[in-house]
């Protein structure tokens, strides 16, 4: 994703409207030069990251562009 601010998504299942969480959920912020701030947990904590083809969704908040 090349649009600095645009959400992340990475689901273990395609989400569905009133289908609940899939059993995997990751959120991460896109720099817009195919890197992400996010938290990746202890091992990791929270850094920038390559996005790596590891997100399948995204969306942009209105406004923030």
């Amino acid at each position: 994703m090349h649009t600095p601010g645009a959400l992340l998504f990475s689901f273990s299942s395609e989400p569905v409207p009133g289908g609940g969480r899939p059993n995997h959920a990751h959120v991460a912020i896109s720099l817009g030069d195919g890197r992400t701030i996010e938290a990746r947990g202890k091992s990791y904590g929270v850094g920038t990251f390559n996005a790596a083809n590891r997100f399948q969704w995204a969306a942009i908040v209105p406004g923030l562009q």
